[in-house]
């Protein structure tokens, strides 16, 4: 599978109620949809789910979303995927970015999921499988 096309949506979800932490309150969910597209026209989505801040994590929202767009997709747009678990060895050398890093992974299982006709559940399932025999 290769990545042909990217784009990032920023989303910003009220919340019924507020979330309050020991950080503070928040009564806004904003964070980036990642929509991926393979040569087929295949599209799979990630979140990514950092913090506008860096108080919990030290990524926040945009310093992620400016890995992904800038570091991580030119990679993964150069290489030729034959399983999802390939993401996460394409990034190894990338210290850090977890949540950016996680985005990517996300949107790849799903787009692996969605080529094999399976349920994200399914094919977590069989990798799950493989693994534990």
């Amino acid at each position: 599978m290769r990545i042909q096309h990217a784009k990032l949506y920023k989303v910003a979800l009220p919340l019924v109620e507020p979330f309050r932490t020991s950080y503070g309150i928040l009564d806004t969910k904003t964070f980036f949809l990642l929509e991926l597209t393979d040569e087929l026209g295949t599209v799979g989505y990630g979140e990514l789910d950092a913090f506008l801040v860096p108080d919990y994590t030290e990524e926040t929202l945009d310093t992620a979303a400016h890995i992904i767009e800038f570091l991580l997709l030119p990679e993964l747009k150069k290489v030729l995927l034959k399983e999802p678990k390939d993401v996460r060895t394409l990034f190894s050398w990338v210290k850090g970015n977890e949540m950016a890093k996680a985005a990517i992974d996300s949107a790849c299982y799903d787009l692996f999921a969605k080529r094999r006709g399976v349920s994200l559940a399914e094919l977590l399932k069989t990798k799950t499988k493989k693994k534990s025999q």
